[in-house]
């Protein structure tokens, strides 16, 4: 776990370079962070209404309603597995936000907007989803379990794996930025091995944790990767494919 926690918080340091490759515009980003500050609020005030589970409730749910596929996750339960993805998923915080550096000082700006507007998001996305679903964890039908520990209303988030998409945000959010602003670079296949690899080990240490099925983590996965990847897109500057920017190599 020191292995990778000490390459999250050194991959992004390779990301600062001479020009930037994007811009803002509010005709996109105005409407894309009020819509992502209005389902955020949407969320909260939905998940008010949503109760804990009554020992009913647990007694009452039917493991053949898993699909096969998934079934054999609600025989998982295991405390390192879930410090392990705990581990990884806050310390994947660090890769968009460390980009602050005296380099791209001119560039802060549009680097924290393009942060805030994936980041957030993802998180709704995710958010709305579990509350929209309301999909029973896996522990809760694991009968080693003691049943005080499965009556929080948050064992009804099971879809889709917020760990994971989150994670992945991060990371593909910063591979893309690094192919962006050094599309020659020989560390390209390493930065994206990376980037894909960390939040799969998230998923899967879910999974074994007892907090979600297979198809959760899959699910929060090509969410959070395809979020991570579509915002710097977005924002490309109508310049990167002309003469007029030079990159640097690494």
């Amino acid at each position: 776990m020191k292995k990778s926690f000490f390459i999250i918080l050194i991959f992004p340091l390779i990301l600062f370079g001479q020009n930037n490759p994007y811009e803002l515009n509010w005709k996109l980003d105005g409407p894309l962070l009020g819509g992502v500050f209005a389902l955020s609020v949407g969320g909260v005030l939905l998940e008010r209404n949503i109760d804990d589970y009554t020992i009913d409730d647990i007694n009452a749910l039917d493991i053949n309603n898993v699909p096969f596929f998934d079934r054999f996750a609600t025989k998982k339960y295991s405390s390192a597995f879930k410090k392990n993805s705990d581990i990884l998923f806050f310390s994947s915080f660090a890769m968009p936000f460390s980009m602050i550096n005296k380099r791209t000082k001119n560039h802060i700006g549009i680097h924290a907007v393009m942060t805030a507007e994936t980041i957030l998001l993802t998180s709704a996305f995710t958010g709305i989803a579990k509350i929209a679903v309301q999909r029973p964890r896996p522990l809760v039908f694991n009968s080693s379990i003691p049943i005080e520990d499965k009556l929080s209303k948050s064992n009804k988030y099971s879809f889709f794996s917020g760990h994971t998409s989150l994670t992945a945000t991060s990371f593909f959010y910063t591979a893309q930025i690094f192919s962006d602003y050094f599309p020659e670079s020989k560390w390209k296949p390493l930065v994206w091995t990376i980037a894909a690899t960390i939040p799969a080990i998230v998923g899967f240490s879910r999974v074994y944790a007892g907090k979600h099925y297979p198809s959760d983590v899959i699910v929060g996965y090509l969410v959070g990767a395809g979020t991570g990847m579509l915002i710097p897109r977005i924002h490309r500057t109508k310049k990167k494919n002309g003469a007029e920017l030079s990159f640097r190599k690494f």
